[in-house]
């Protein structure tokens, strides 16, 4: 098990949706706490898009 408590997000969409997607063993939840509202609605639509409902995704307020 491995466990990465945060990271420093400075790239773009793409950039993070290629980051998570690259992972060898996807993550169980992702906690999106950066951002005004609507780019962090927006980051959890792409992520639903593109890893379904496997991961769960939270916006941290």
């Amino acid at each position: 098990m491995h466990t990465i408590s945060c990271y420093s997000a400075h790239a773009d969409q793409n950039g993070l949706v290629k980051f998570i997607t690259g992972m060898r063993k996807k993550p169980s939840h992702i906690k999106i706490v950066y951002g005004d509202n609507n780019a962090k609605t927006t980051m959890v639509n792409k992520y639903k898009e593109v890893l379904g409902n496997e991961v769960k995704i939270e916006i941290s307020k």
